[in-house]
Order: structure tokens, then C-alpha cells, then sequence
């Protein structure tokens, strides 16, 4: 070998030597990355999410490709509303790992959240595909699915929801079989249990009827607050109590499995509006209250759900938020909120004195449901009071996000479930200024023909 051929080996071993020491200095150490990422999680759960996202910074500026990471800060970016970094870091997550399903949810919601549930299903498909029994996914693409009109895929991906990680939704360990509409149940009794929230439980309680007409003797167990209400749906035996003893049945089923049940389609909704009823007596006493207020037009009030649901915030608009219905001329204006909301009623602004407050005699939704016989119409965001109102067959306006959940959108059915229904939508995410202008111009015009 020539020494000039000598000269150039050694040097080429150097510069290799040289670009192995820096790979080396860039490798991550696998202790130090994983303990980083724990620090990260922890922040995320107790210091917010601007100490999290800064930690998730430092780890991915230590170790670029870990897929964890990036789809831990695109959850925080879309918390913030940066969705466009929160799809990058999704993106960039299932591209550093593809055995990774988390991404593809995120992704999928992401898209939910922008109002293209076509998309999403195509994300929640392929997280699916990555992991067949990932519960959350299979929830999600069921609302998606829903959300499009497909209703028999959703309803059947629905079910997964008692195999989720929410403790709060597991099948109660009842020793009789579920019921899925294929057995025979003339003659038989059938407990109903309602789950989730109040609404959701006013709203599928309509299936009650449709046992009824099979022969089934159909019992109901829920919350208190519904009892009264359920009692008086037509074909419902009996309604107990969680800690009553209950009576004896043959078959169970959850409200929300019964649409799967019935094979109910967008074209298939039963609305037999209404198909709950009030106190007559109740009503007339209301009525008589009422008479008290000279407006000719009595509307109704609800503006915020209960807190503990994590769509709460999107779905409120705050009492000053619709400051301009107040002096609407022709209107008597009558508090429904129930709940931390209802103080609103006492801090200053337009409502003060322009709205009157009986939810103190209110005590469950059959005094509601009294109060809302009474009235000529309720104005809503999506709670428990726009389906109650509903299923009273009274107009109710209501009012919604730009994304609204799956049963106020026009592919699933929106006014089938309620046909008394009106819907005022944002046309951009916590824009409720041009909802109220669109509801006073319209609240005007009733009133004067009122």
C-alpha cells in the first residue's frame, strides 16, 4: 500500500471515528428519555399545561423520534386550540411509531372536533386496524358513525362503551340476560336502566312503548330525579330507585342499547311526541302562576349542563352571553337552570329583574315538566331541559357549538328524535353573538304573534 493510499485510510478513520462520537452524544439515553417522560405526564395531570408542553420540549429536543412524546403535546396543543400544531405532532407520532393506535384517535377527534366525521372514521378505522380491542377507539368511531347517519355500524360499535376506561360505565352484574331484541319477551318483564346523563335518559326512555307492544311488561330503574317523568311513559309497569329492592324480571337492558335492539335507522326514530306527561293538576297551578306575568309569550331559560361532563364549557353559553333576549318585547323570560349556573341569576347585568326564578319549588323533572307545560316555549343549549322540552312536544329552540353532538347534526336525523324542535347553530366554535341575534330576530316575530 502507497503512503499517499496509507495517509488517506487513516484519514477516513478519523473523520469516521469522529461522526460515531457525535451519533453517539445524540443517542438519548433510555433511563433518562423515559424518566424525562414521566415528569412530563406528571406535569401534565398537576401543573398545567404550559409547565407540560415546555417538557415535552426538553424531551423531544433529547430524543426527536419518541412517538409518546409528540402525541402527548399534540393532546395539549388541541386543548389550547392549536389544532394545527396538535396535527403535527399526531402525525409526526404514528409516523415514528406505526404500531401506535393513541395518534390515529387523536387525529380522528380532531377532525370530529372540525366538524368532518368522515375523516375521523377513517382515523378511528385505522387506529382499529392497529389494535382491534382498543375500547376508546371503537366509542369514538361509534359517534362518528352516528354523527354520518350510519346508524346500524354505530350502534352496534356503541356497545364497546362498558369495555371502556370509564369505571362509571360498566353493565350492572344482573344474573338475568341482556336483552337485544331478539327474544321473545311477551309476557316477560323487562328492566329498563338508564345510564349517562339526565338527557340521555329522557330521550331514549321513548323505547319503553315500543316493549310494550311486544307484550313485555317493562320496569324502569333510574336516578330520582327521573322518577316521576318515567312513570309517566306509557307501558312502563313501575319505576324504582338505585337501593330499592327491585321487583323480579326476566331481561335487562340500558336505555342507549335500545336504538341497537329495535335496529332503529335515521328513518326508523320513534317520535310518538310526547310520550311523557306532567301532572295535569301540576300543570294548572303553574298556569295559574304564570298568569300572574302579562307578557303573552312565557319562554323558558337553560343555559349550562351539568359540570362533571367534559363538554360542558362547549356547550354553555353563559346568562350574559344572551343578554340581548332580555328586553324582548312581549316576552316573560323563566329560570330552568338548576345547579351552580343558576347563580348567574344574582350577578349584575341585563337579566337583572327581567327573569323570574321558581326552580326552588322544582325538586325533580316531573315539577319541571309541569313548569314547562305551562310555558310556550323554552330556548335551550343541549341539556337535559331542551330534551325534556322535546319530549313534551313543547318548542324548543336550541341552541348549539358549531359542532354539536351527534343528534343535533342533519345526517343523523337531527329533528327527527324531537319534531318541535328548532336549531340555532354557531357557525364558528364560541361564537354565541350571532346565535342570540339570529334567536332574538325570530323570539321578535313570535312574540308579536303571540
Amino acid at each position: 500500500m502507497s503512503a499517499l493510499a496509507r495517509l488517506l485510510g487513516d484519514l477516513l478513520h478519523r473523520v469516521r471515528g469522529r461522526d460515531t462520537e457525535r451519533s453517539a452524544a445524540r443517542t438519548p439515553d433510555a433511563a433518562e428519555a423515559g424518566a424525562l417522560f414521566q415528569r412530563c405526564v406528571q406535569l401534565s395531570k398537576n401543573a398545567g399545561a404550559d409547565a407540560a408542553a415546555d417538557c415535552y420540549g426538553r424531551l423531544l429536543h433529547l430524543d426527536p423520534s419518541h412517538a409518546k412524546a409528540h402525541n402527548n403535546l399534540g393532546v395539549l396543543h388541541q386543548r389550547r386550540g392549536d389544532f394545527q400544531a396538535a396535527a403535527r405532532c399526531f402525525e409526526d407520532a404514528a409516523r415514528f411509531d406505526p404500531a401506535l393506535s393513541e395518534p390515529h384517535v387523536n387525529l380522528g377527534n380532531l377532525h370530529d372536533m372540525r366538524g368532518d366525521p368522515d375523516r375521523a372514521v377513517s382515523c378511528y378505522r385505522r387506529a382499529l386496524q392497529i389494535d382491534p380491542g382498543y375500547a376508546h377507539a371503537h366509542c369514538c368511531l361509534a359517534q362518528a358513525l352516528l354523527a354520518t347517519g350510519r346508524y346500524e355500524e354505530g350502534w352496534e360499535e356503541f356497545e364497546w362503551r362498558w369495555r371502556g376506561e370509564d369505571a362509571s360505565l360498566r353493565l350492572p352484574p344482573f344474573p338475568q340476560p341482556l336483552w337485544d331484541g331478539s327474544q321473545d319477551i311477551a309476557g316477560k318483564r323487562v328492566l329498563l336502566h338508564a345510564e349517562q346523563g339526565y338527557g340521555d335518559g329522557i330521550q331514549f326512555i321513548r323505547y319503553a312503548p315500543l316493549l310494550a307492544a311486544r307484550g313485555a311488561r317493562v320496569v324502569a330503574l333510574c336516578d330520582p330525579a327521573l322518577a316521576a317523568l318515567f312513570r309517566s311513559v306509557p307501558g312502563v309497569e313501575s319505576v324504582g330507585e338505585p337501593g330499592e329492592p327491585l321487583a323480579e324480571f326476566d331481561y335487562h337492558a340500558p336505555l342507549m342499547s335500545l336504538p341497537r335492539a329495535f335496529r332503529t335507522t335515521v328513518t326508523t326514530i320513534p317520535a310518538p311526541i310526547p310520550y311523557v306527561a306532567p301532572d295535569p293538576a301540576a300543570v294548572a297551578t303553574w298556569r295559574t302562576r304564570l298568569s300572574a306575568h302579562p307578557a303573552p309569550l312565557k319562554v323558558g331559560l337553560a343555559w349550562a349542563g351539568r359540570p362533571t361532563f367534559v363538554a360542558a364549557a362547549m356547550k354553555a353559553s353563559p346568562l350574559n352571553e344572551l343578554a340581548p333576549l332580555a328586553d324582548t318585547p312581549g316576552c316573560d323570560f323563566f329560570s330552568l337552570q338548576k345547579g351552580e349556573a343558576a347563580a348567574d341569576l344574582r350577578e349584575p347585568g341585563a337579566w337583572r329583574g327581567r327573569i323570574t326564578d321558581y326552580t326552588a319549588d322544582l325538586h325533580d323533572f316531573g315539577d319541571t315538566a309541569a313548569l314547562v307545560a305551562a310555558l310556550d316555549l323554552v330556548i335551550s343549549i343541549d341539556t337535559a331541559a331542551a330534551h325534556l322540552a322535546g319530549a313534551l312536544g313543547k318548542p324548543v329552540w336550541l341552541l348549539l357549538a358549531a359542532v354539536p353532538d351527534w343528534r343535533w347534526l342533519p345526517r343523523a336525523g337531527a329533528l327527527a328524535w324531537y319534531p318541535t324542535a328548532t336549531l340555532f347553530r354557531q357557525s364558528t366554535e364560541g361564537d354565541w353573538k350571532s346565535v342570540v341575534e339570529e334567536v332574538r330576530t325570530a323570539l321578535v316575530e313570535r312574540a308579536s304573534a303571540a
